[in-house]
């Protein structure tokens, strides 16, 4: 295994070196005509000769657009398309094929429930990563099924801010709506992430030469990256069941300034860009229609006339037209609900808040009224 792996490392840096130098990246067909025989002749099979010419194009395609210097492959990686490899999940064994015909049996080390799930589901596979990094053999299967959406009847509305969620339930036929706050799993990342940093301060700058200072940074960020994967994916699989059980349609905004991390968004961008990724892809996984709104002015437009609202406290508005007063976080989701169905939320909902915040800081919650846990039954 790890010679094929060289030699497909080889392959691919040797068509890098010499496409590299060429005026414009060449298109697939021209590198098929180019190398398929040289290749084929050296003993890979058909598909790996497709999968070496593609993967050494987007490389050398990728560098050009960043205006980088030339490429210098050093990851053992390949690449196999479905015809290249055998796979039993239900016995956790693989097969590959290899060059020459040679053939490398391979067992998943994983746990066998989870496979399982995959088996039962319908799912198909096509590719697969090989990866052979620090003695050990890594495996990413790409899996996929077709999957049907359901036809929502209620609406599930999310503002997703850096240090808690505002979870908006309405209840179409009942006409009842609720508001929750989740905390947002990113706090945890900010503080490791904030660790490696003071690590980097407290040092010269030559702490990048010591193995043990360079070895701490990496470990907080790696921790830290970590931490906020398996939170957003944990995170979005619960409002994906929860949607689902209500049978609504999720709607999220949209933020581009944070998602090109404009306007210094930098750190903020990549925590909303993983949340955003694992709702979206939970939501497809469980059949839940799953919708993108534009937030412009959502929190700073009164959700029952459109007036501008005037901030009473730091999270505390309110609307100077008709006297409306609420949090930035629930008004923010009202509006988005507002823009994706053209209406108000129910009117009885927002009269108990106008009966308790008109005139007074009620609609303010404390620390203790946040729901702490990642879990969507806490309401405020």
């Amino acid at each position: 295994m790890l010679e094929f792996l060289k030699l497909w490392r080889g392959r691919v840096q040797w068509i890098v070196d010499l496409i590299w130098n060429l005026p414009k990246v060449p298109t697939e067909s021209q590198l098929h005509q180019w190398f398929y025989s040289i290749l084929r002749q050296q003993g890979f099979r058909t598909h790996h000769v497709k999968q070496i010419y593609k993967y050494a194009r987007a490389v050398v395609a990728g560098a050009k657009v960043n205006r980088g210097s030339k490429p210098t492959l050093r990851k053992l990686s390949a690449r196999f398309d479905m015809y290249d490899y055998e796979l039993d999940l239900k016995n956790a064994r693989l097969v590959l094929k290899l060059h020459n015909g040679k053939t490398v049996t391979l067992r998943l080390l994983h746990r066998k429930n989870y496979l399982a799930r995959f088996v039962s589901g319908g799912w198909k596979n096509y590719e697969l990563v090989v990866k052979y990094e620090n003695g050990n053999i890594w495996v990413c299967i790409y899996l996929k099924k077709r999957v049907e959406f359901y036809i929502p009847v209620n609406v599930v509305v999310l503002d997703v801010n850096l240090w808690n969620i505002s979870l908006l339930y309405v209840d179409e036929v009942r006409e009842i709506a609720t508001v929750r706050f989740i905390r947002a799993p990113f706090e945890k990342y900010l503080k490791f992430r904030h660790r490696a940093h003071l690590l980097q301060k407290q040092y010269p700058k030559s702490w990048r030469f010591s193995k043990r200072v360079l070895e701490r940074v990496r470990y907080w960020f790696k921790r830290a990256r970590n931490v906020l994967t398996d939170s957003c994916w944990e995170l979005g699989k619960q409002i994906a069941k929860y949607a689902k059980k209500k049978l609504a349609v999720v709607v999220v905004e949209y933020l581009e300034d944070v998602t090109r991390c404009k306007k210094g968004w930098k750190i903020a961008g990549f925590c909303y860009r993983k949340f955003l990724y694992a709702l979206k892809c939970k939501c497809e996984e469980l059949g839940v229609p799953y919708v993108e709104v534009d937030p412009r002015e959502t929190s700073s437009t009164c959700p029952l006339c459109g007036a501008k609202l005037i901030h009473v406290s730091y999270r505390l508005v309110k609307c100077s037209n008709c006297g409306f007063v609420g949090h930035r976080d629930v008004v923010a989701v009202l509006n988005l609900y507002k823009k994706f169905t053209g209406r108000c939320a129910p009117l009885h909902y927002l009269k108990l808040y106008l009966d308790r915040a008109r005139g007074s800081h009620g609609m303010n919650p404390s620390r203790r009224r946040c729901n702490s846990k990642t879990d969507v039954g806490g309401k405020t």
